[in-house]
């Protein structure tokens, strides 16, 4: 059942068969007794893995010392059974093929007998050429017939680390733009926040100084107006007196609830003005807008200069070259 064998070996055997030297024979039955006999290798597979299956008789203590050597520039690696002899009749050649299109194209089988001292050690060595690298991992337990290996494909492998990778660098540019995207948002309604009191406090203010305006707000009971004509026209301001002190004098009363005195008609000092304008002291706004309601044309209304020089004047109109 061993092929291949030493000179010395061969010898020996041939001793044994010629002269019936039994305790030899029985030495070399006990240690072929203890290890292993290769019966059959094939290729199956599980998943997307092949499976590299060496059946026959198998010490599975001593298998778990096998050692697998990768050479991925090859593309092959070897395994290293110990103690170990081939069957030749279930394996009568030294290379196992394999059909086109799987992951193997080849195992050669090398056998081997080392002799340490008066121990004869067995081994073979079952070199694989794969048709791409292979990365093989023994599969725990070892049966007492059967030693598998699973064969992951290195290519596949790093695709998969590829896509790990990516799918996690993906995961942290996410995690980043929602953090980001987060940030930006306690940052949007941390301002809205600050603009919300910013708003509030205008608006306090507001009403503060809308109520001390109102405090301060007195309605007066009488207006006296003072009629002057700027617009170069002769008679002017007279005519505009009439229409308010006599035509809408009493209109003008009742909405507003104050009496109304013209205290003056005259020529302004400067009669080349183009616009009719209304000046007003302090709480007579409503009486001069009510005014230019009344008054033709488009009036600009002022707030009084110099107030406290026009004292027993609450409305000035300087008629303008507007007025008709």
């Amino acid at each position: 059942m061993i092929r291949f064998l030493p000179l010395k070996l061969s010898l020996v055997f041939l001793l044994v068969i010629q002269f019936g030297i039994i305790p030899i024979v029985f030495a070399q039955s006990s240690s072929v007794s203890q290890g292993n006999i290769i019966k059959k290798v094939t290729l199956t597979k599980e998943g997307a893995d092949s499976i590299l299956n060496i059946e026959g008789i198998l010490d599975a203590r001593q298998l778990s010392r096998v050692v697998i050597k990768q050479d991925r520039r090859n593309k092959s690696f070897s395994i290293s059974l110990p103690n170990t002899l081939v069957d030749p009749e279930t394996l009568p050649a030294p290379f196992v093929n394999f059909p086109a299109g799987s992951d193997l194209e080849n195992i050669q089988i090398k056998e081997d007998i080392q002799e340490k001292g008066e121990d004869v050690f067995f081994v073979v060595d079952l070199v694989v050429q794969a048709t791409k690298i292979l990365i093989p991992e023994l599969i725990r337990p070892i049966r007492d017939n059967q030693l598998r290996l699973r064969l992951k494909d290195f290519g596949r492998l790093q695709k998969q680390a590829q896509a790990k990778r990516t799918a996690e660098e993906k995961a942290r540019a996410e995690k980043q733009r929602l953090q980001a995207e987060r940030k930006q948002q306690k940052e949007q309604l941390r301002f809205q926040q600050l603009q919300k009191k910013k708003v509030v406090k205008k608006k306090a203010v507001l009403m503060t100084g809308v109520t001390q305006i109102k405090k301060s707000y007195h309605k007066p009971s009488i207006m006296q107006v003072s009629i002057l004509n700027a617009s170069g026209y002769a008679k002017r301001a007279y005519k505009l007196s009439v229409f308010l002190g006599n035509l809408q004098k009493r209109y003008i009363e009742e909405t507003l609830g104050i009496k109304l005195d013209i205290i003056n008609i005259s020529n302004a000092t400067d009669a080349s003005m183009p616009r009719t304008t209304i000046y007003f002291r302090e709480n007579y706004l409503k009486s001069a807008l009510f005014l230019a309601k009344l008054i033709p044309g488009q009036q600009r209304i002022i707030p009084m200069p110099n107030q406290s020089e026009r004292i027993g004047v609450d409305i000035e109109v300087y008629i303008g070259k507007d007025y008709k």
